[in-house]
């Protein structure tokens, strides 16, 4: 199930400055991958609550190209950037879903209530846009 993307910032929210592909999370998201994709995924990875329950979930990125992006589409034009949501539960992590963001260069992510936000810079203009995201966990 995709979850509901929208092009909005919330004001209460807490933020997570670094982007790394390892933390506590880096096992589960790199056997996610493995049991979707086949293979392990370079990931960005985000630690921060978006469940409310004082743990740090994580946020995931990884960059793919979507098979069938378009009707025009020509090799490279389909790259898009996946985030994942893992809800810490105990010890261990849960996938709780994922959404394609635009662009690239995901930074200034933020955790708020049940919601990731991120920004991202979309590479078609020039100079890049940059452009906010806001990715909705379920209940």
């Amino acid at each position: 199930m995709r979850l509901l993307i929208l092009s909005c910032i919330a004001l209460f929210a807490t933020p997570a400055f670094a982007c790394e592909n390892s933390g506590p999370a880096a096992g589960f998201v790199e056997q996610h991958w493995l049991s979707q994709m086949g293979s392990g995924r370079q990931t960005c990875i985000f630690y921060g609550d978006y469940t409310g329950d004082g743990a740090d979930d994580a946020v995931a990125f990884f960059y793919y190209e979507k098979p069938d992006h378009g009707l025009y589409q020509r090799p490279g034009d389909g790259v898009v950037v996946e985030a994942a949501l893992f809800r810490r539960v105990g010890g261990s992590y849960r996938f709780d879903g994922s959404a394609d963001v635009g662009g690239q260069n995901p930074r200034n992510v933020s955790f708020g209530d049940r919601k990731v936000m991120v920004e991202t810079t979309l590479a078609w203009s020039d100079p890049g846009v940059d452009r906010n995201w806001t990715i909705r966990a379920p209940n």
